[in-house]
């Protein structure tokens, strides 16, 4: 049985998808939601601060405000969130974003790269994967981050069916099977 916040952040979610889909900021706002996600997760107390039935509305609403402010987002993005916070589904912003996403990135044909690396990447970074992966796979592509320790050095992407494997490890194996291959 869907819980009735469920079926309110699912119409929600329909609601934003259907006003900002065709707009030339529609990628942004999905873009923007995806980064804000991505702040919250790395701060697990901010996420439990928008998740409490313990603080008022009022000062969850004005937090949001004040971050998306102060991450210069667009006002399209800045609005969705005040309406998430207006509708008491701010701690459901994962979700959300999430599943806002996924609509608009098959509304607007944009394929998801699944991207691990060692360390998060900061926006220039995500934005050069982002024209590399595409430029290589002739898609649009969004960039999800996986922070993986295992990886040494460079980056692992998957695009579709496409596997891109840029690692030091990788490049390492290769240059040590040249050598054998040379040496034999």
């Amino acid at each position: 049985m869907k819980t009735r916040s469920h079926k309110k952040l699912k119409a929600v979610t329909r609601g934003v998808f259907f006003a900002v889909r065709d707009l030339p900021e529609g990628a942004r706002v999905s873009d923007e939601l995806a980064a804000l996600v991505r702040v919250l997760e790395e701060t697990p107390s901010t996420l439990a601060f928008l998740r409490s039935p313990l603080v008022d509305a009022g000062k969850k609403i004005a937090f949001a405000a004040d971050v998306t402010q102060e991450l210069a987002f667009h006002e399209w993005t800045a609005g969705v969130v005040t309406l998430l916070g207006e509708e008491d589904l701010l701690g459901e912003l994962p979700r959300f974003a999430g599943r806002l996403c996924r609509l608009l990135d098959d509304h607007l044909r944009r394929a998801v790269a699944r991207v691990r690396v060692r360390h998060p990447l900061d926006d220039r970074e995500r934005q050069e994967l982002e024209a590399f992966l595409g430029a290589s796979s002739g898609l649009a592509v969004r960039v999800e981050v996986e922070v993986d320790p295992s990886i040494i050095g460079g980056f692992v992407a998957q695009v579709g069916d496409v596997m891109f494997d840029a690692s030091v490890a990788t490049q390492l194996k290769s240059i040590k099977d040249h050598l054998i291959a040379a040496g034999a």
